[in-house]
């Protein structure tokens, strides 16, 4: 190849990248700094490591997100690889930094380029009164308790709701919370519908019975631990399982599950109930105990429970849990959940 012609092409090659790299600034200084994707009007009450979220997107030119909580001290916003990737955030608000009555969160980003910076100010409520039983979660709101990831609601021909990861967000341990928390035994109905499975990689979805919150400490965020008593399908366990588990951190989690063998069905719709109890074992042990049931809709409801006692002592029967759905890795749908409150048996 002559000189020219090389010069040339490499001219072009320059201009190309030069094009490129125009247009992804100009398309980005158009995207918004930060969106919110979910904010409830009210909270209910939270406890111990389960905390009000609030979670959005932050547009690739972001540079120093942050966010403070009423008249506090401004906090960084991070994300994580795993439970809070690029381009999400969450934002983690415990208890006790929030006021009974209005809160109002304020969110701000910066960006590389000459614009000014992007700031939010949101205003809602918090009831850290105890959860009252029994509740109905029909999705009539648009409001959605997210605690982690992107939900909508989905308009049914009869005028009823169902509500799913939005289609295209989902990923690892899409989390919608359907009551706060509370102490004691707690019964728990619902449907749902699997459409799919997203990517190669150990899939689930279920109710989690006894949710705990994030564990971790004091000033990581996002947090990432777990604490939580769960009913699911899960592939990797090739079944229905119940499973109890905790983690602080980065530390090793303490597990306890059974599985039956369990194949869902594309579009098929099951019907859910979960139980959990705080019960005294032989030897004198306060534990949980969870039991569940599964079934086809368009069968007569099962017989059969799947039962499983905390024999390990993981979950503290004393602490208080939330009620929440859990998409990881697939498409679902869930139906209307009641939450109704269940004595210990004799």
């Amino acid at each position: 190849m002559n000189r020219p012609m090389r010069l040339k092409k490499i001219f072009l090659a320059l201009f190309v990248s030069f094009s490129f790299l125009v247009c992804w600034r100009t398309n980005d200084s158009r995207q918004p700094l930060l969106q919110v994707l979910h904010v409830q009007d009210t909270y209910s009450r939270r406890a111990d490591d389960f905390t009000v979220n609030v979670t959005g997107l932050l547009s690739p030119g972001t540079q120093a997100a942050r966010y403070r909580i009423n008249d506090s001290d401004w906090f960084p916003i991070r994300q994580d690889q795993l439970r809070v990737p690029e381009p999400f955030f969450t934002i983690e608000l415990f208890a006790d930094q929030l006021k009974k009555g209005a809160n109002v969160l304020h969110i701000a980003a910066g960006s590389e380029s000459a614009l000014p910076d992007t700031t939010v100010s949101l205003q809602f409520n918090y009831d850290p009164q105890p959860v009252s039983l029994s509740q109905i979660q029909n999705w009539d709101s648009p409001e959605l308790d997210v605690y982690d990831g992107h939900w909508e609601r989905v308009p049914q021909s009869n005028g009823t709701w169902r509500v799913r990861p939005k289609p295209g967000f989902e990923g690892y341990d899409r989390i919608l919370i359907v009551c706060g928390a509370f102490a004691g035994g707690r019964r728990i109905e619902t449907d749902v519908t699997f459409r799919h499975r997203v990517g190669s990689k150990p899939y689930g979805f279920g109710i989690l019975s006894l949710w705990g919150g994030s564990p971790d400490d004091p000033g990581v965020a996002p947090r990432r631990g777990w604490n939580f008593g769960l009913a699911w399908y899960y592939s990797m366990g090739a079944g229905l399982g119940l499973f109890y588990s905790y983690k602080h951190g980065d530390d090793h989690p303490q597990s306890l599950s059974t599985y039956q063998e369990f194949r869902p069905q594309k579009n098929q719709r099951y019907h859910l109930i979960v139980e959990a109890w705080p019960e005294e074992s032989e030897s004198g042990m306060v534990r949980f105990r969870q039991r569940m049931k599964w079934w086809n809709h368009e069968s007569p409801e099962s017989p059969k429970w799947i039962e499983l006692a905390d024999s390990k002592r993981i979950l503290s029967p004393g602490d208080e849990f939330a009620v929440a759905l859990l998409a990881h890795r697939c498409q679902v749908e869930f139906g209307p959940v009641f939450v109704s409150p269940l004595e210990p048996e004799n």
